[in-house]
């Protein structure tokens, strides 16, 4: 059964790791951190109801889709993993379209309830808390897994928003943040997590990427947003806008730290000029 739904599975497009039993499936989330597990019900050293309750009192894997194989006759150990977190199960023997599609439904569901639970509504990007999470995450990945690639955080300042909603309202200043909602989402990389952090602030998690690679990154990014122009009441208004970025190539487990680095880069571009770009450097501790 093991090998068919590695067969199954794999045919249909995913990446799959296997586990012979609930104790090593547990040993293998030390060094795997899974979108989606598929678990049988019944197995010799752990019941799958244990094992979906200890997996939903894991840091990081609170929310991971877990779907249940079961057999005939397994209703009560069904009914008390459904009540333990189970987002879903799949009767054996199972059909191979039937599989995929609870697979596929399980991962969409997932994806569109933490968009639904973390999503600013005027920019359609994620909100504060969604970054923070996946900031932690990346900081996990990092320590329990022993990745080592960098990572920038950047931050940026609309600096038109206060002008812009003083002269011609809040409505002209809800579509400017909503214009650089939507370009943030089209310019960045489908890995790097563009969220409205503060009233006119975003921040943009940008994992495995180099001091060389963000600054170029960056500098385009500016480049593009600086050039446009939101049109109000008949007048063209410029998006100006400042950036600071703080690259993570050693270990931090401070979060307030990173946090502290993007945002003073920032205050600091901001304090240069009306539009611009920071990088922090180790020089920055001593000003």
């Amino acid at each position: 059964m093991l090998e068919l739904l590695d067969y199954v599975l794999s045919r249909g497009g995913y990446e799959v790791t296997c586990a012979s039993g609930g104790l090593e499936a547990l040993a293998k989330l030390e060094r795997v951190l899974p979108h989606l597990i598929v678990s049988d019900v019944m197995m010799p050293d752990l019941a799958g109801s244990d094992l979906c309750q200890r997996v939903r009192q894991t840091t990081g894997f609170e929310l991971v889709p877990f779907v249940f194989l079961s057999a005939r006759g397994q209703h009560f150990e069904l009914a008390e993993g459904l009540e333990l977190g189970a987002d879903d199960y799949i009767p054996k023997p199972f059909d191979r379209e039937e599989l995929l599609a609870r697979v596929q439904t399980a991962l969409r569901r997932a994806r569109a309830y933490q968009r639904a639970a973390h999503t600013d509504t005027l920019t359609e990007l994620g909100d504060r808390e969604h970054f923070e999470d996946r900031l932690r995450e990346e900081l996990y990945r990092q320590q329990r897994y022993g990745i080592s690639s960098s990572l920038a955080l950047v931050a940026i300042d609309v600096a038109t928003v206060e002008a812009v909603e003083e002269q011609y309202g809040s409505a002209a200043g809800d579509i400017l943040l909503r214009r650089v909602g939507r370009f943030l989402r089209e310019n960045v990389r489908a890995l790097d997590v563009p969220t409205r952090y503060s009233e006119s602030g975003f921040i943009v998690l940008m994992p495995h990427t180099s001091r060389d690679r963000a600054v170029v990154a960056i500098e385009r990014l500016s480049e593009r947003l600086n050039a446009l122009c939101i049109e109000v009441n008949g007048v063209m208004l410029p998006i100006l806008a400042n950036f600071g970025v703080a690259i993570v190539d050693r270990e931090i487990a401070d979060l307030g730290e990173m946090l502290a680095r993007a945002q003073h880069s920032m205050m600091q571009a901001r304090g240069e000029g009306s539009t611009g770009t920071v990088v922090w450097s180790d020089e920055h501790e001593d000003a």
